[in-house]
């Protein structure tokens, strides 16, 4: 736990290449450390790593753990990637597992707009009005 914290605090104090070191050493010790996971993935999206990242992030969906946060950082890997439909899986995976979560809908309704799906995009509009009492 101490290393894990030491590498956020790494990041906290602008130190991004050893806060992503850390957190890999926390995931050598304990792959299934969903939450180093997580982190680690986010900053190396953060530092246009997007290969990486989706390897890190893809071992954690493997791993049988999934949270939202993990999803929404392989749609943007994926986005970065190049592909699109893997995006998609990701961004409604994202909304399967939290239904009301207004970023999500957000996210998910833009590239649905983005590749052209304008049914897809008119029913998650619909969605978000419905969320606002609409």
């Amino acid at each position: 736990l101490a290393a894990y914290y030491a590498a956020l605090d790494a990041e906290v104090q602008g130190d991004r290449a050893r806060a992503i070191t850390g957190l890999r050493a926390v995931l050598a010790e304990n792959p299934r450390n969903q939450a180093a996971g997580d982190v680690v993935g986010a900053l190396l999206v953060a530092e246009g790593r997007h290969a990486e990242a989706a390897e890190v992030l893809d071992a954690l969906l493997r791993g049988g753990r999934e949270r939202v946060s993990t999803h929404l950082s392989l749609a943007a890997c994926r986005a970065m990637l190049g592909d699109p439909e893997r995006e998609l899986v990701h961004l409604e995976r994202a909304h399967e597992l939290q239904p009301r979560a207004r970023h999500v809908l957000d996210l998910l309704e833009r590239a649905y707009t983005a590749r052209g799906r304008a049914d897809a995009a008119r029913e998650v509009a619909r969605r978000k009005r419905a969320l606002d009492g609409g």
